[in-house]
């Protein structure tokens, strides 16, 4: 079975690093070992005008996920208290989704299913979008009706 692919990179990306968009990029920096690994954030991933929180994982890693949402050049910088993570930089070139990781073994996962990624199935720039956002209206309305559940109710 193929699935979403995730990019994993133990070192600073360069521009020539590809990931797809809609990818799963992980970047792992090294440091100090903290010992136990935490829930809280020890740094930050400044990319395209938003922070993403990075996290210590055990045994001197740290790890952040981001999902690139548009193709092009994407430079990042960090920030921490922590020295060794502080100010690491890259940068990597975001691509369109390609066929090669779409699909499945139908007697595997007989009801999986994927994007189409043909023109006529585009909403803008995202191939594939419209196999899912024709219920786009009917999921969000659905969800609004849950969450107004939530409301304290008034007497």
């Amino acid at each position: 079975m193929k699935s979403r692919p995730k990019f994993v990179f133990d070192r600073n990306t360069v521009i020539e690093d590809r990931i797809e968009v809609f990818g799963v990029l992980e970047l792992v920096f090294h440091g100090p070992d903290l010992g136990a690994p935490d829930d809280r954030p020890v740094f930050a991933l400044h990319v395209q005008n938003q922070q993403f929180e990075g996290f210590y994982c055990g045994n001197g890693e740290y790890k952040v996920r981001i999902m690139p949402k548009t193709t092009g050049v994407w430079s990042y910088a960090t920030t921490s208290a922590i020295a060794e993570l502080n100010n690491q930089k890259g940068e990597f070139t975001c691509v369109e989704e390609s066929e090669d990781h779409l699909g499945h073994d139908p007697l595997v996962l007989p009801n999986w299913w994927s994007d189409l990624l043909t023109p006529d199935q585009a909403v803008g720039p995202h191939k594939g979008a419209a196999t899912v956002s024709r219920w786009r209206e009917l999921f969000l309305r659905d969800f609004q009706k849950r969450m107004d559940r939530c409301l304290p109710v008034r007497f």
